[in-house]
């Protein structure tokens, strides 16, 4: 029921499939391995049926609770459109013509998308800064980590049962500040890393799935063997 007789704005939510994303970890160490330059991309894909076009992305890293989603959406109610001339009128007028202007703009400037992180209870969410359009079957890639002079150390490991007879290489670091990270949790995703040659190019070393890690955990690359390490067990 309303006792208002006119034109209103109303809000729209509802649930979809086919909507998945996932991260892309690049990383590229100096020639002694010392530190690495760390890059990590968000990867949205639509194979919902439908089209988002200029649409505001944000991603939630954490299991989501659709029944007390559906519960709060319950309880929203929509809110009359004021009349025209009163204060709340005339702000939602303002506030209509910045998007406008807001989505021109995107449109022009074609700069790198920013990503701003926040800590949602025991979730975290990466909003896109800006809005993009993603057509049915399409995917969008947005840079969501850019971390310079990342320290981190190696470790060897034997263990014939799991690795074989060859040493194993690790790369190590910890998602924290003192290793220019720790903004948001890493999520799960492929992390690759390459080895400045010193030739201005490029060489592979290791591509391996990563598991979530948290603020202030540690994470760990495996390398492969490392033929220049031998290794001779003695026994006591």
């Amino acid at each position: 029921e309303s006792t208002f007789d006119g034109q209103a704005k109303f809000e729209v939510s509802y649930f979809t499939s086919g909507l998945t994303w996932r991260m892309d970890y690049v990383s590229i160490c100096n020639p002694d391995e010392t530190v690495m330059h760390l890059r990590g991309y968000v990867r949205v894909f639509n194979n919902s049926g439908e089209e988002y076009e200029n649409a505001e992305v944000r991603l939630i890293v954490g299991k989501i609770n659709l029944v007390e989603k559906i519960a709060e959406l319950a309880r929203r109610y929509a809110q009359p459109m004021p009349r025209p001339g009163t204060a709340r009128y005339r702000a939602l007028e303002a506030k209509a013509a910045q998007m406008a202007f807001d989505t021109a703009e995107d449109a022009v400037i074609k700069a790198p998308k920013g990503v701003v992180k926040e800590g949602i209870s025991e979730y975290f969410m990466f909003t896109i800064q800006g809005r993009e359009t993603i057509p049915n079957r399409w995917s969008k890639r947005m840079r969501a980590v850019d971390a310079e002079d990342v320290k981190f150390d190696i470790v060897h490991r034997v263990r014939a049962h799991q690795y074989g007879v060859r040493p194993i290489r690790f790369f190590t670091f910890a998602n924290d500040k003192e290793h220019k990270l720790g903004e948001s949790p890493m999520p799960d995703g492929m992390f690759r890393i390459f080895r400045d040659n010193g030739r201005e190019g490029l060489a592979f070393l290791a591509e391996q799935s990563i598991k979530y890690v948290p603020i202030k955990a540690k994470a760990e690359i495996n390398v492969g063997a490392d033929k220049l390490v031998v290794y001779e067990r003695r026994k006591r």
